[in-house]
This record gives structure tokens, sequence and C-alpha cells, in this order.
């Protein structure tokens, strides 16, 4: 087994702790991820990971597909907003927080572009 699927089972066991999943179902999804996505580099499966979670948890809200894209930007350069101060005063998490969040925005203004 390489090191990098056993770094992703050993993430994955520490995320299995925080949201309450069973073992199996988090070794599978782990395992799932390190081989489903050759060539593609750890870090963006992990950032990816990252994104969709905070996106998972916004489900409630409906989608962004009809949202206006200047709607969506002048979100964007808030979550930039509070990205810079982030920078300025957070911790490690609280920045990842916020690189996820000006992504997700900007991933939905380049979903919406490509309809």
């Amino acid at each position: 087994m390489s090191d990098k699927i056993i770094e992703k089972l050993a993430e994955a066991f520490v995320l299995m702790k925080a949201d309450g999943r069973n073992l199996e179902e988090t070794i599978h999804s782990a395992l799932n991820r390190a081989e489903a996505t050759p060539g593609v580099r750890e870090e963006v499966l992990w950032f990816a990971a990252e994104m969709e979670e905070v996106l998972k948890k916004h489900d409630h809200k409906g989608g962004w597909g009809t949202s206006h894209e200047l709607e969506l930007l002048s979100k964007l350069l808030g979550e930039v907003s509070e990205l810079i101060e982030t920078l300025r005063r957070g911790g490690p998490e609280d920045v990842i927080h916020e690189c996820v969040d000006v992504a997700n925005y900007a991933m939905m203004i380049a979903d919406n572009a490509r309809e």
C-alpha cells in the first residue's frame, strides 16, 4: 500500500471520529478518492473534499444555478475580505475555512459560466 493511501486512511479516520461515521464507510470513501483520481495532486483532492463538505452543509439553501454572476461575485469579494482579515489574525484552520469559502464562490461562478 502506498504512503499516500496510508496517509489518506489516517486522515479519513480522524474525519470519521469528528463526523461520527463508521470505519468501513470512511475507509471505502478514502480509498475511492485515492484510486479514482490518478494523476490528481493530493493537495487538490484534499481541498476539493473540504469544498464539498462545506457545500453539503448548505444543500438546504438550494443551488447556485439561478444566482446571477454579480451576486456570486459580490459574495466572493466578501469572502476575500474575510480571508484577508483572517490571514492577519486567524489560525491555520480559520485560514483554510476562508480559503474554502472563496474557492466555493469562484467555483459557482465558473460552473454557471460553463452552462
